[in-house]
């Protein structure tokens, strides 16, 4: 017979699913009963009889399957869903890390616990769970470009990323963003929601878009220096 298992979820991720399967895959995703327990996700749906095996496939939590549906996430605009499900999987990975320094293969989706016969301890894509926290913070890819978390729940810091051969340093709280390439800061952002998007530095030029805010009061401050132009949606601005 057929399980229902998380790859129901990867046309979001190959960006063909239209937006009213979107939302009845995000009911099934996020459901306690179906996908979203305790280390969401199991290979196959919890309610599914063989999940309670917690053999293997049946009904283990695998990091690749999870990857893949936070890439999902973000491709199709749930951000807010991408950080749930990111989060949720870091809090059950850090534990295994901090106390055992485990990267587990998989683990049980019901207790998060890793130490089984059916998973090695220390995995080559245990790690795709914290690369997915790195990624809600930080990321470069194809839709928006360099873009970066305005703020963040816990202190988050990247001291020794890359872009285009530059060393990359940023680090986030509730409060601040800042951003520095190649030793030298680009920007910090205060009092910012959302993502800052489409970063651009190229020596004389700074750009990026800011995710519409809910309330005014943010700030982007620019390093000191002499500024031939600032534009703001569009719109040229006094520096």
């Amino acid at each position: 017979f057929a399980s229902v298992s998380p790859t129901s979820f990867y046309p979001m991720t190959a960006g063909i699913a239209p937006e009213n399967r979107q939302n009845k895959l995000l009911a099934h995703m996020f459901d306690e009963k179906e996908f979203f327990t305790f280390a969401p996700f199991p290979a196959i749906s919890a309610d599914d009889p063989a999940a309670g095996d917690d053999i293997y496939w049946r009904g283990r939590m695998w990091p690749p399957l999870n990857f893949m549906t936070h890439a999902g996430l973000r491709r199709t605009g749930h951000d807010r869903e991408a950080y749930r499900l990111a989060k949720r999987c870091m809090e059950v990975f850090e534990p295994g890390w901090r106390e055992e320094n485990a990267c587990y293969e998989n683990v049980n989706a019901f207790t998060g616990v890793g130490k089984s016969p059916d998973a090695d301890p220390y995995y080559g894509w245990g790690a795709l769970i914290p690369l997915m926290w790195v990624l809600e913070h930080i990321d470069v890819d194809a839709q928006f470009g360099l873009h970066a978390a305005a703020w963040a729940e816990k202190p988050f810091i990247l001291k020794n990323g890359r872009y285009h051969g530059k060393r990359l340093e940023y680090q986030v709280d509730e409060k601040e963003a800042r951003l520095s390439i190649g030793g030298e800061p680009i920007f910090a952002a205060k009092n910012l929601r959302g993502r800052i998007r489409h970063i651009r530095w190229e020596g004389e030029l700074l750009a990026f878009t800011i995710d519409p805010q809910p309330q005014a009061g943010g700030e982007i401050l620019l390093p000191e220096g002499e500024y031939l132009a600032i534009w703001v949606n569009g719109e040229p601005a006094a520096p």
